[in-house]
């Protein structure tokens, strides 16, 4: 059965890091570490007991151009 990881964890932003606590379903830890791994979204997150922390990556100026191109390519495709 596949769930959203907002469904069955609490997840707080505190300025760049996200707090995701899974005390309410701790066997959840490992396929969320791996859901969150394989996001392509070039994230690492770290484990510490039944909570997870994300520090979030500041958008560079590349990075931003890069998503504003595809966005573009994407609106033309419709």
């Amino acid at each position: 059965m596949k769930v959203t990881l907002g469904d069955i964890v609490n997840i707080v932003r505190k300025q760049n890091d996200l707090i995701i606590n899974l005390s309410a379903t701790p066997a959840a830890l490992k396929p969320a570490l791996l859901a969150i791994q394989e996001s392509g979204l070039n994230l690492n997150p770290q484990p510490d007991g039944n909570v997870i922390y994300v520090r979030m990556p500041r958008v560079t100026t590349e990075h931003r151009q890069a998503l504003i191109k595809s966005v573009r390519l994407a609106g033309q495709k419709l």
